[in-house]
């Protein structure tokens, strides 16, 4: 693994600016999470499918280079979040005076490719569950912090702990005017 930005240690963000970035990192991760699992899983099902031809390997080999990118995305999110250096894998490269078909064959022997391929897709059931959550609870935190703003707007039913006092039958008659 190669460990890229040698930076100084900076003091850790504030938690309010901790929290943002952290909440922007999930928001921003389902429309990739998206994204990825739609270029992966048709460059994944077209190269599979025409894995009979000779057309199949080099799609199958560019989805795997495709997988590669969207991981590279994902690892270059990571340092804001989680405040570490950015860290990048070692990918199997094509060795020297290899031929054309070994070239692009490459990612297709190597492992790392593979689990790219496979964070891709499979990320977008997490993806939309951590969504589904930070929405959720940005959206309960600003209902609940503007309430006393639009309290005066909903309803209220009476107190029912005070009890109305009902009007007696006999207290309501008004007597007969005699005369």
């Amino acid at each position: 693994m190669t460990v890229t930005g040698a930076e100084p240690a900076a003091p850790p963000p504030s938690l309010p600016r901790q929290l943002l970035r952290d909440s922007g990192y999930v928001l921003l991760g389902l429309p990739l999470a998206v994204a990825s699992f739609v270029v992966l899983v048709v460059g994944l099902a077209l190269g599979v499918g025409l894995a009979v031809t000779v057309i199949g390997l080099p799609v199958l080999a560019g989805t795997l280079y495709a997988a590669r990118g969207l991981a590279d995305v994902e690892r270059l999110r990571l340092p804001a979040v989680l405040r570490q250096l950015r860290v990048r894998p070692d990918y199997r490269r094509a060795e020297a005076g290899a031929g054309a078909w070994r070239r692009i064959l490459v990612p297709i022997r190597d492992v790392q490719s593979w689990l790219d391929l496979a964070h891709g897709i499979l990320k977008l059931a997490v993806a939309v569950v951590t969504f589904v959550v930070t929405v959720t609870w940005w959206a309960g935190t600003l209902v609940g912090t503007l309430y006393s703003i639009y309290d005066w707007t909903l309803p209220h039913p009476p107190d029912v702990r005070a009890p109305q006092r009902a009007a007696r039958p006999g207290r309501l008659r008004r007597r007969p005017e005699s005369g």
